[in-house]
């Protein structure tokens, strides 16, 4: 999945999404038996214990997922081009030696 534009894994992705701590309840993402749910808690304030209320499990078709052979290829093309720029400003170097 991305985040801020980098690929990570699905678990480091879902659990970097921050805690939401109010003055009754606490929202949090959590993996639960394998699955990852959005989990909410009720707060009593007085002793500071949390309840749990329910768990939902998180909507992962909205998270956009990485193909990793997609960026390897994008990787691929950029270094070609990259090297085809260097060879490029070589032959132009080599020719203009050779004109003089």
């Amino acid at each position: 999945m991305y985040v801020d534009g980098q690929c990570v894994s699905l678990d480091a992705g879902l659990g970097s999404i921050p805690t939401v701590l109010l003055q009754t309840a606490l929202i949090r993402a959590e993996k639960v038996n394998g699955v990852w749910k959005m989990v909410f808690y009720s707060r009593d304030a007085a002793t500071e214990t949390f309840t749990q209320l329910r768990a939902t499990p998180l909507p992962l078709a909205n998270y956009p997922f990485c193909d990793e052979d997609a960026a390897f290829s994008d990787g691929l093309v950029v270094g070609w081009l990259l090297g085809a720029v260097i060879v490029a400003a070589w032959g132009y170097r080599v020719l203009r030696g050779l004109v003089r």
